[in-house]
């Protein structure tokens, strides 16, 4: 859907929806946990996951039941150990001032996320999967949308939702939870498999690296209108 030859002016507000695991984080949190906290088998199930063979929730179930401990504060201590990527925290702070609104969706999980960007001082709407100890640990998928049923959060449903008509959208991602997103917006950041999953499909996505290479993409395009 990206248009490289529409006008984009330093005017422009964007509708910016980004992805959490791997994109605002430097390495994907949810893995990190699974991978210190699940016991033998977890790869196996992951990988039913990434070739649609089963659903987040399913995958989640059968790999929650794999894991040693239930202790919440064990996963928060995991997620502290993911950096933010780099100029996370500026990038927010330029886009708010532009006017721009930011989104999070996420099919990881509202509890490190929460966790990590009170942390980091910021503050974003975030629309994620939830950990619920009933005392087990289990998954609730508020954002689900059951037509198609395979993500625990349905991003594009929300996409259409907070998307503002006139404004051009944009999706920053990098991995399997994207593939679907991406076809829905004007403009994509891809980096990962999420960046070859686009060349693959013939969807154009920028290249980056890390939000201050965002910007930079970004200052690029309102140039482009002037």
């Amino acid at each position: 859907m990206d248009n490289l030859t529409c006008a984009h002016t330093s005017d422009d507000v964007y509708d910016i929806f980004l992805d959490f695991d791997g994109t605002i984080t430097t390495a994907d949190v949810c893995h990190a946990m699974v991978k210190a906290l699940a016991g033998e088998g977890w790869q196996a199930i992951n990988q039913r996951w990434e070739n649609r063979e089963i659903s987040t929730t399913e995958c989640a179930r059968q790999t929650f039941r794999t894991f040693r401990s239930n202790d919440p504060e064990a996963i928060l201590k995991i997620a502290e150990s993911v950096p933010l990527e780099k100029g996370f925290g500026e990038f927010v702070k330029v886009m708010k001032a532009a006017g721009h609104r930011l989104y999070i969706l996420s099919d990881g999980y509202e509890l490190y996320i929460h966790h990590l960007l009170k942390k980091a001082g910021i503050s974003l709407p975030v629309y994620a999967n939830r950990i619920v100890f009933n005392p087990e640990i289990d998954i609730e998928t508020p954002h689900h949308e059951p037509d198609c049923g395979h993500c625990g959060v349905c991003k594009c449903q929300l996409i259409r939702r907070f998307s503002v008509e006139g404004r051009k959208t944009i999706y920053i991602g990098d991995g399997v939870s994207d593939y679907c997103p991406v076809r829905k917006v004007d403009i994509v950041f891809a980096r990962k498999q999420l960046l070859d999953f686009c060349r693959r499909e013939g969807i154009s996505a920028r290249a980056y690296d890390d939000f201050y290479q965002v910007m930079h993409l970004m200052e690029a395009l309102g140039k482009a209108g002037d």
